[in-house]
């Protein structure tokens, strides 16, 4: 039976104050908490009670759509 290769993909955890500076071009903390609240961003991940943050593919379609939306 020969072998199968499969592509194996990681999809990186992105945390919050990254995601902020990178993704979410330096937005404020206030601003991200509002987003959240209501719901303009999805909701993050919570690996420990300090760490929070997104799977890089979330933010990535997250962008994409509001770059979509704000297209005339």
């Amino acid at each position: 039976m020969p072998m199968v290769k499969t592509e194996t993909h990681i999809d990186p955890f992105i945390p919050r104050a990254v995601a902020r500076a990178k993704f979410l071009g330096g937005i404020s903390r206030t601003t991200l908490r509002k987003w959240e609240a209501s719901g303009v961003l999805p909701p993050c991940i919570r690996l420990s009670q300090c760490t929070q943050g997104w799977r890089q593919s979330t933010l990535e379609s997250f962008l994409a759509a509001k770059q979509r939306d704000a297209q005339p």
